[in-house]
């Protein structure tokens, strides 16, 4: 698996000589979805890290393994892709920006509050990836962006330089978490599509089947000139719009 990964992502960096950093972490990322479990997911990371390496670029490796801190379940069947592909259908078929943008992100954040605490300066336009008031950055799976660009596009207008939530709503200015399960739990999908239920056992949820992993494959984990120095690295109350 290594050595198939490792030449697929040399293959790749030959075939695009000039690109941007979050296109090169989007290859890693498109290869390392393929897993069946997080020790796949991993080992495909690690394989396609050493090749731009070899590549002359710089990689964080360490931006990956401490993922394995809080992640478990290293051979459980990965179903991200099956759960992304739900969401991406359920948004596809609501007319209303925010509610597709909501479900696009709690697909993959899979916690309301995380998704409630989101601002909207810490949303690239494009949707690729969202600074959490955690300090970290959440990698945006790209059949899912298009749902989250245009949530963007639209409220963008009125959120100025203010640090505006992501999603409006009743409580104090944001969607609520009781608002935020509703909206999700009226869906035509179980709500374990969005979270684990809290009696989950750790390393049994799906949260635990490598998807932690994937959630960190950017641009800022990925590479050591965009995390040198860690305390630049983007927050929820940061603009990562030009990053």
């Amino acid at each position: 698996m290594w050595d198939r990964a490792h030449t697929w992502t040399t293959q790749w960096i030959a075939e695009h000589p000039r690109v941007t950093y979050q296109q090169s972490a989007d290859a890693a990322y498109l290869l390392a979805r393929h897993g069946d479990t997080a020790s796949e997911i991993y080992v495909r990371t690690c394989a396609a890290l050493d090749a731009f390496a070899c590549a002359g670029l710089d990689t964080d490796l360490h931006g990956v393994d401490e993922t394995f801190d809080f992640s478990f379940g290293e051979i459980r069947p990965c179903d991200f892709n099956a759960a992304i592909a739900r969401a991406g259908a359920l948004a596809d078929q609501t007319p209303d920006p925010q509610l597709a943008a909501l479900i696009a992100l709690a697909a993959v954040a899979r916690n309301p509050l995380v998704i409630r605490q989101a601002n909207l300066r810490a949303l690239r336009p494009d949707g690729s990836a969202l600074a959490g008031p955690w300090g970290g950055v959440l990698a945006i799976p790209a059949e899912l962006r298009r749902f989250l660009a245009t949530h963007h596009q639209q409220r963008q207008p009125i959120a100025n330089d203010e640090p505006a939530s992501l999603f409006s709503g009743n409580s104090h200015g944001r969607l609520s978490q009781p608002a935020i399960r509703r909206a999700l739990e009226a869906l035509d999908a179980p709500a374990s599509l969005w979270e684990d239920p809290r009696d989950t056992p750790i390393g049994q949820g799906a949260s635990a089947d490598g998807r932690a992993l994937l959630n960190n494959l950017t641009a800022w984990d990925l590479w050591l000139e965009r995390r040198h120095q860690r305390h630049n690295r983007p927050t929820g109350h940061q603009d990562i719009r030009a990053s």
